[in-house]
């Protein structure tokens, strides 16, 4: 596995398991302004996201492997696909192998809580493992779904279009062993699997947690899913939302209402710093706050984190520039969608530039200058490698389209989407 220096630390800084436990309501247990909130796992994607797939790991099986006796003897052209399931181990190997000198870091933030690297689990032990074959005429898949490495007790399925509408489509439930950093603890999940437009083998972890709790005499209801850019089964990368208040369930949520690790919730009269996600998957950890009028960050009603920057003019910019002024930060990428950023950039612009003072980031500049020329693109553009205080700030990693819309006083007063820009600067 290769990763790049800055996605190896994205790693080491987020590494969260969970596991399932009861879904009743609780009171919340409190102590010292900190709240731990009990989960469980449940089937299918939270927060109203289909958190996306990823193609799997295959192996060709030699007549000599141990898994040609595991294969039902129906299966032909049977090819061995696995995925990972705890990517802190993944993470700690490649360092050894590749990047030794993150190794006195990964061990300050992860060991012994969160890794015993005397204890590590095995390859089989630490990945999800499908058959791919033939039935027939037909193309298939068989899940170990018991957990067992023996394919012949589990059910054979037809290998179709992960794309498909995932309420559709039927979740495989697995049985696996969960490391929790220390040894290994029975857990299960479930995952669907098929072709995606590159008729790649594909697979997605369906699975979202959920906490139900009581305090100040509300009932809340908090999902939790693993998003960007994992997609995984260990929450290594969280966001959580309230989906629900006194039994009043969310339809849908804004962008700006789903939560990273270090953002603020608020539930009753106060605001909670979402903390962390327990290793064991027990708790998620909200701190209170007194008062966040004051505080720095991209949430809604946020003061807008400082920045300087050069532009691809080669002029230099910094959020103080547009004091008094409205500012619209717009994340383009040259990441493929069905209509690409660069075309509601365009839309964008032509409506508001001159309404409002607009700077777009991207980290493609041969693609960003295509563009431009292409669609005849207006308006101040900045690339975020070598501009660090916007990147960490404003540009998220893996294919951000985030929007930012800071006011006059340099308060962040919209976070939305590119795609969403109609509605959300409708007022």
């Amino acid at each position: 596995m290769n990763k790049t220096s800055s996605q190896i630390l994205n790693f080491i800084l987020m590494v969260l398991i969970i596991q399932p436990l009861s879904s009743l309501a609780r009171p919340v247990e409190a102590e010292n302004d900190t709240l731990w909130l009990q989960t469980s796992k449940k089937k299918g994607y939270g927060l109203f996201i289909d958190t996306g797939y990823s193609g799997l790991n295959i192996h060709e099986i030699s007549n000599e492997s141990k898994w040609i006796a595991m294969i039902p003897e129906d299966i032909q052209e049977a090819q061995l696909a696995v995925d990972y399931l705890d990517w802190t181990v993944v993470t700690y190997e490649n360092i050894l192998e590749n990047n030794r000198d993150f190794l006195p870091k990964f061990v300050e933030l992860n060991y012994p809580g969160r890794i015993d690297t005397t204890n590590i689990p095995s390859w089989e032990e630490n990945t999800v493992k499908v058959i791919l074959g033939k039935k027939g005429k037909s193309k298939v898949y068989i899940v170990d779904s018991n957990g067992n490495n023996d394919f012949r007790d589990d059910t054979v399925r037809i290998l179709g279009d992960i794309n498909v509408i995932p309420t559709k489509q039927k979740l495989v439930k697995f049985h696996y062993q969960r490391y929790d950093g220390r040894k290994m603890a029975a857990d299960s999940s479930w995952i669907r699997v098929g072709l995606d437009a590159n008729n790649t083998p594909s697979i997605s972890a369906a699975q979202h947690l959920v906490s139900t709790f009581n305090i100040e005499n509300q009932q809340y209801e908090i999902q939790v899913i693993n998003f960007k850019p994992f997609f995984r089964f260990g929450f290594e990368s969280p966001i959580l939302s309230v989906t629900s208040k006194n039994g009043e369930k969310k339809d849908s949520l804004l962008l700006s209402e789903r939560l990273e690790i270090g953002e603020y919730l608020e539930i009753g009269n106060a605001y909670y710093k979402f903390e962390e996600v327990s290793k064991s998957g027990k708790t998620i950890s909200l701190i209170k706050t007194q008062d966040v009028s004051n505080l720095i960050g991209t949430q809604v009603g946020f003061l807008a984190p400082q920045f300087e920057g050069v532009t691809t003019s080669n002029d230099s910019i910094k959020l103080s520039d547009y004091k008094g002024k409205e500012l619209l930060i717009v994340n383009i990428t040259a990441c493929y969608s069905p209509k690409m950023s660069y075309e509601y950039y365009q839309e964008l612009s032509e409506k508001f530039l001159g309404k409002l003072e607009i700077l777009a980031i991207d980290e493609s500049p041969g693609v960003l200058q295509r563009n431009i020329d292409n669609l005849d693109l207006k308006g101040k553009f900045i690339i975020s490698q070598g501009n660090q205080s916007l990147k960490n700030s404003y540009r998220e990693d893996y294919c951000s389209r985030v929007c930012y819309l800071i006011n006059r006083e340099g308060r962040i007063i919209k976070k939305f989407e590119i795609s969403d820009w109609e509605k959300a600067l409708a007022n």
